[in-house]
């Protein structure tokens, strides 16, 4: 393993656990704040030390939550120990699309989906949107997967 893993205890956060929107809205000053239902979630928070002295972070703290084990907020310190980045990590229930388009591909999972990290630089005062357009999970079926990821079907793609 390349990093030393610490428990720092557990906390009370803002996290968007539960998008109600079908896909993620970013509002704010720079354009990089998730506009969707913020709630109050218990979360582990772990720290982990890189072991290597070349990694640009001195430290990297997770915040994992105590319902289902998804990590929501990362934070990454420089070598002088000061805040760098902090990686945003939106989730949406998969029970909660009952009754709403792609019902039949999420009810039942019991898992969060992620449309998407939203990492700031706050040294720099600039970020990365990386936007999923993912709805879910669906269930392809054995026919499509084996299309898809035959080898004569991949070299295909690569032509």
């Amino acid at each position: 393993m390349n990093w030393n893993w610490k428990f720092l205890g557990w906390k009370t956060v803002l996290a968007i656990h539960d998008m109600r929107q079908p896909d993620t809205h970013l509002y704010g000053p720079s354009g990089l704040l998730v506009d969707d239902v913020w709630s109050l979630r218990k979360y582990a928070v772990v720290m982990r030390t890189p072991k290597d002295p070349r990694n640009p972070y001195s430290a990297v703290i997770n915040f994992w939550d105590a319902q289902n084990w998804d990590s929501w907020w990362t934070m990454a310190f420089d070598r002088k120990g000061h805040l760098w980045k902090v990686w945003q990590w939106p989730k949406r229930w998969s029970e909660d699309y009952a009754g709403g388009p792609f019902a039949e591909w999420n009810v039942g999972v019991k898992a969060t989906s992620n449309p998407g990290p939203i990492v700031v630089d706050v040294q720099n005062s600039r970020g990365t949107i990386i936007l999923n357009w993912g709805r879910g999970f669906p269930i392809p079926s054995p026919r499509y997967l084996k299309s898809i990821m035959e080898p004569t079907s991949l070299e295909d793609i690569h032509r």
